[in-house]
C-alpha cells in the first residue's frame, strides 16, 4: 500500500483518540456549562418555549423559575440551541454530555478533513499534511471539541466555505457551487451571528470583480436559509430582528468607560430594571447597550483606540487578563504558528492564490474591533493561521535539508 494513503487516516485517527482521552480523562460530565444555549433549552422542555432572561429581586437571571416567565429570546442563534435541545431529552445528565460532547468530536474530525483539504487547495500535499496534523494535536483544538460551544460547527461551517470558494475560483464549470457556499453560509450564520459581515466581505469582493451573478446566488441562498428565523423574530416581537439580540451586549463590552469586558454598570442596571414589564426586554436591552457603547466612544475617543490596539493584541499575542492563555501548552504552540505563517507569507505570499485566507484574518480583526476578543475567538482564527504554517514548517524544513545537503558537499 502507498504509504501517503494511510497518512490522513493515521491522522484522523491520532485526532480522534487524543480527543478521546481528553473526554475520558479531563472533562467533568455531570458539571459541563451550556451557558445560554443550555438554559434556553431547558426553558423550551419547559414549555416556555424559546426564551432566556427573566428577573428575580431585581436581578436580571437566566433560565426560568417558579412563577416567573422568562422573556421570548433571540439573544443565542438558533441551530446550535436547537442541537443542545434535542440532546437535552436525555434525562440521565453524563449520558447527556458524553453524547453531545462525542457528537462534537466526530465533527472535529471533518475540520481535520477539510483544513487538510483547504491547504492543498491552496499550497501542497505536504503543507496539507502538516496542516491536518497540527489540527490533529494542537492542545486548543483538542479542548474545544470537548467543551460546550459553537467553536467546532464555526471551523467546520468556515472551512467548508473557503474550500469551495477556492474551488469556485479553479474548477471550469462550478456548478453548484455558489449554492452551496450560500446555504454554508446561511446555517453557519445561524450558529455565530457575526459571520453576516464574512459574507457582507465576500459581497463586496466579488462586486469589484464583476462577478454579479455568483453573489447574487450566494446570497439570496443565505438568505432563504436565515429567512424563517428572521419571520419567527418578527412574529415574536412585532419588530424586526433578522438575527440577534445580543450585539449590544458584546458592542458594550469592548466600547465602555471602564475596561475591556465589563458587561454593565449601576447605571445601566438601573436602566434595566425600567425595562422589566416590557415583552421586549431584549431588543430594549440590546438597544440601551448599543447607546452606551457609541456614547462612551463619543465621549473618549482616545481611548478607545487604546482599546482597539489590546483587542487586537489579545487576539494575536495573549490575553494577560484569562489564566488559560497563560498556559505554556496554548502560548507555545501559538508562538509557533505565528512564527511558521511568518515564514510562510515572507517567502510565498500570492494574494491570488491566498486571497480568501486573507479576506477571512480581515473579517476577523474588524470583528475584534468592533466588539471584543475572548479567548476562544484565537482559537476560531486559527482556522485561516495553521494553513499559512503548515507551509512555513515545510518552507522551513525544506531550507534546513538543503543547507545539510550543501555542508555535506
Amino acid at each position: 500500500m502507498n504509504s501517503k494513503k494511510i497518512i490522513l487516516p493515521l491522522i484522523i485517527l491520532i485526532a480522534f483518540l487524543l480527543r478521546l482521552y481528553f473526554l475520558l480523562n479531563q472533562t467533568d460530565l455531570s458539571h459541563l456549562d451550556f451557558y445560554e444555549y443550555g438554559a434556553i433549552a431547558e426553558n423550551m422542555h419547559k414549555g416556555y418555549g424559546y426564551s432566556l432572561f427573566y428577573f428575580d429581586n431585581g436581578k436580571i437571571e437566566i433560565g426560568s423559575s417558579d412563577n416567573i416567565t422568562p422573556y421570548t429570546s433571540a439573544y443565542m442563534p438558533p441551530v446550535y440551541t436547537f442541537i443542545v435541545y434535542l440532546f437535552y431529552f436525555i434525562q440521565n445528565i453524563e449520558i447527556r454530555n458524553f453524547s453531545l460532547i462525542f457528537f462534537q468530536i466526530l465533527l472535529s474530525l471533518l475540520v481535520v478533513y477539510v483544513i487538510y483539504l483547504l491547504t492543498k487547495e491552496i499550497f501542497n500535499l505536504t503543507a496539507a499534511i502538516i496542516t491536518g496534523l497540527l489540527t490533529a494535536i494542537l492542545p486548543e483544538f483538542v479542548y474545544a471539541s470537548c467543551v460546550p460551544g459553537t467553536t467546532i460547527f464555526f471551523h467546520l461551517g468556515i472551512g467548508v466555505i473557503l474550500l469551495l470558494l477556492y474551488r469556485l475560483d479553479n474548477e471550469l464549470k462550478p456548478n453548484f457551487y455558489p449554492i452551496l457556499i450560500g446555504a454554508t453560509f446561511g446555517v453557519v450564520i445561524l450558529f455565530r451571528s457575526e459571520v453576516l459581515l464574512l459574507l457582507l466581505i465576500i459581497f463586496m469582493y466579488y462586486v469589484i470583480k464583476k462577478r454579479f451573478k455568483q453573489i447574487a446566488i450566494i446570497v439570496f441562498t443565505s438568505f432563504i436559509i436565515i429567512a424563517p428565523w428572521s419571520i419567527r423574530n418578527f412574529l415574536a416581537f412585532e419588530e424586526y430582528v433578522p438575527l440577534s439580540t445580543s450585539a449590544g451586549v458584546n458592542f458594550y463590552r469592548g466600547h465602555n468607560p471602564y475596561d475591556i469586558g465589563i458587561w454593565a454598570d449601576q447605571n445601566i442596571n438601573d436602566n434595566l430594571l425600567e425595562f422589566r414589564n416590557d415583552p421586549n426586554f431584549e431588543l430594549r436591552m440590546n438597544g440601551l447597550l448599543l447607546d452606551k457603547g457609541f456614547e462612551s466612544i463619543t465621549n473618549n475617543p482616545i481611548k478607545h483606540l487604546e482599546y482597539t490596539i489590546t483587542k487586537i493584541f489579545h487576539l494575536w499575542i495573549f490575553n494577560p487578563q484569562d489564566e488559560r492563555t497563560m498556559s505554556f501548552f496554548y502560548l507555545l504552540p501559538w508562538g509557533m504558528l505565528v512564527v511558521m505563517s511568518l515564514i510562510c507569507l515572507s517567502k510565498s505570499f500570492n494574494w491570488q492564490n491566498q486571497k480568501y485566507l486573507y479576506l477571512f484574518l480581515i473579517y476577523f480583526q474588524l470583528i475584534v474591533i468592533i466588539f471584543l476578543c475572548l479567548p476562544r475567538y484565537q482559537t476560531m482564527m486559527k482556522l485561516a493561521v495553521i494553513p499559512f504554517a503548515g507551509e512555513g514548517l515545510m518552507i522551513l524544513a525544506n531550507g534546513i535539508n538543503n543547507r545539510f545537503q550543501e555542508r555535506r558537499q
